[in-house]
């Protein structure tokens, strides 16, 4: 059903369809189509964002027993530094007392080597010759028997 319009013995059609009810039809599943897309886009988002919201409460509540057990070794580390400070003042004259015996009981190789290197360097240059010559003449001699 066309409109038709006369006017000065013009006749003006409007709807150029020729069956305007299938294309309504088209229309409104094309419309429908389109609302159902965006509907399924909109839940999809919904969903997506409450999966998060999820995640970070949980990653919230992480965090925050995080800084709980941060706090609770922070305090533990200090309580363990007293007691060492406690213990280092405790024993400190007992351990002075053996780092004194030990510095006695040290024995200094820089001076034993200095002290015996003067009287001694000509004879250990004497081995050192003769080591160098006869030694291998002494082999020999062992392995020719």
């Amino acid at each position: 059903m066309a409109n038709w319009h006369y006017r000065n013995d013009w006749s003006i059609i409007i709807n150029l369809a020729s069956h305007p009810r299938r294309n309504r039809r088209l229309y409104r599943l094309m419309i429908f189509g389109l609302v159902a897309v965006l509907a399924a886009i909109i839940v999809n988002l919904v969903i997506f964002n409450l999966k998060n919201v999820s995640e970070f409460s949980r990653a919230s509540l992480s965090n925050k027993q995080i800084w709980q057990k941060i706090t609770e070794l922070n305090s533990e580390n200090r309580r363990i530094s007293r007691e060492v400070q406690n213990l280092n003042q405790q024993y400190k004259s007992i351990v002075d007392e053996l780092n004194g015996l030990i510095e006695q009981k040290a024995f200094s190789w820089v001076k034993f080597f200095s002290v015996w290197k003067k009287p001694c360097l000509q004879d250990v240059i004497w081995f050192l010759l003769t080591s160098a010559v006869l030694l291998p003449l002494w082999n020999s001699e062992l392995n020719l028997a």
